[in-house]
C-alpha cells in the first residue's frame, strides 16, 4: 500500500521499513503487477530479478506472520480456559515458528543487493546467493562479490551478519539438535523463556544468547522477542538506507519514490508492542525521503 510520509512515522496500524519501501519502488519499476517483468533482459537477469522479487513477497508475509505469532502469544497467556500444560505446548509451538520465521526473513536480505548490481554481473554465481550466510561467504571469499560491491555495502552485510549468528544459533538449536524452547509462566516475572542445552533437564545452561545482558538465566520472554526483533528492523533500516542509495541515484533525478507499507488485524498490537514508547524508533529514512 502507497503511504504519505506522516503515516511511516505515526500510523501504528502500518509496518514501516526503509528496506521493504526501497524494495517495492524496484520492483514497480522493474515489474507489472502481473508478475510479468518490464523491458527487455537477458535470461539470467529475469531470473535473478524474478527470485528478488519472490523474496520481497515473502518477506512480507513473514512480517505478518511475526504480527500473528504475537497475537496468539498474547490470547494464550491470557484464556483461562486453557490448562497450563496447554498453554506450555502453545507456547513452545509459538516460539518455535517466531524464530524460524525471524531466520527466514535474513535469508530473504540476501538476494536484495542484487538491484545494485549490473546485467554482467548478475551473471556471476557468487553474487546470487538466496540465504545470507552463503551471502556473507561469497562476500569474503569471493572476487565478483568483492569487485561489484562497495566497501559500504560488503561492511553492511558483515555487520547484519552479528545479529544473524544470534537467530541462527536459536533456530539450529531448535530444528537441527531438537532443544525445546521452555516457557514458564511465573507469576512475579511473567513469561519467561528458556531453552536447556541438555534435553529432558530445565537446570542445565541457557542455549538462548544473552541477548539482554541478564544475570539470570531465564530470560523474559516479551523482552526477549522484542530486542531480537528489533536488531533486525535496524538492520533492515541500514540495507534500505544503503540500497536506496545507490538505486534511486541510478535513476536519476526524475526518480519518484513511493512509501509502501503492510497493514493487518494484528498488525496494531504486534507495533505497540515492539515500540511501547508509542515511537517507531527504528525508522531512519536517510537516503530516501
Amino acid at each position: 500500500m502507497g503511504l504519505t510520509k506522516e503515516q511511516v512515522f505515526s500510523d501504528f496500524k502500518i509496518f514501516v521499513s526503509s528496506l521493504h519501501t526501497v524494495m517495492e519502488n524496484w520492483a514497480s519499476h522493474n515489474f507489472f503487477q502481473t508478475g510479468e517483468i518490464k523491458g527487455e533482459y537477458p535470461l539470467h537477469v529475469k531470473k535473478s530479478y524474478g527470485e528478488v522479487r519472490q523474496a520481497i513477497i515473502a518477506m512480507e508475509t513473514d512480517i505478518h506472520f511475526l504480527s500473528v505469532c504475537y497475537h496468539q502469544f498474547q490470547h494464550t497467556e491470557l484464556d483461562d480456559n486453557l490448562d497450563n500444560g496447554i498453554k506450555s505446548l502453545y507456547f513452545t509451538n509459538l516460539t518455535e515458528s517466531y524464530f524460524t520465521n525471524l531466520r527466514s526473513i535474513y535469508d530473504r536480505l540476501a538476494t536484495f543487493p542484487r538491484i545494485v548490481l549490473s546485467d554482467d554481473e548478475l551473471k556471476s554465481d557468487g553474487l546470487n546467493k538466496d540465504s545470507f550466510n552463503s551471502l556473507v561467504k561469497s562476500c569474503k571469499f569471493s572476487a565478483a562479490a568483492k569487485a561489484a560491491y562497495s566497501t559500504e555495502i560488503l561492511d553492511m552485510i558483515f555487520a547484519i551478519d552479528v545479529d544473524l549468528q544470534n537467530v541462527r544459533l536459536i533456530r539450529d538449536a531448535i530444528i537441527h539438535h531438537g532443544k525445546e524452547p521452555i516457557v514458564i509462566n511465573d507469576k512475579g516475572r511473567g513469561l519467561t523463556l528458556k531453552i536447556p542445552s541438555s534435553i529432558g533437564n530445565y537446570s542445565s545452561a541457557n542455549v538462548l544468547p544473552n541477548i539482554l545482558n541478564l544475570d539470570n538465566d531465564e530470560y523474559p520472554l516479551y523482552d526477549y522477542l522484542r530486542e531480537i526483533t528489533l536488531r533486525l528492523l535496524i538492520n533492515m533500516e541500514e540495507m534500505g538506507n544503503l540500497l536506496g542509495h545507490y538505486y534511486f541515484n541510478s535513476l536519476g533525478e526524475e526518480s519518484q519514490i513511493y512509501y509502501y507499507g503492510l497493514a493487518g488485524q494484528c498488525m496494531e498490537t504486534y507495533l505497540k508492542f515492539l515500540f511501547p514508547k508509542g515511537i517507531k524508533t527504528h525508522i531512519a529514512l536517510k537516503n530516501i525521503s
